[in-house]
């Protein structure tokens, strides 16, 4: 995943042998801002978010990944 300090924008890569996962953005507070289901190997997502921290949660059958991101748009 690149863009740790953007304006919405993610682009996440994933390796070949992670099939279906969910994909999902978490503020401070705990609240889900955006969950997707995938089985692509990279996807591209353009959010309207606030400024602040997010949480980027990838979970599958095989993966949990938690990465910390800061967005700078308002």
């Amino acid at each position: 995943m690149y863009h740790t300090i953007n304006d919405g924008n993610f682009t996440m890569e994933f390796d070949n042998d992670i099939n279906s996962k969910t994909i999902e953005l978490i503020d401070v507070m705990g609240k889900v801002v955006f969950s997707q289901n995938t089985d692509r190997e990279k996807i591209e997502l353009h959010l309207e978010l606030n400024f602040g921290a997010y949480f980027v949660r990838i979970s599958s059958n095989q993966l949990l990944s938690v990465k910390k991101k800061l967005c700078n748009s308002t």
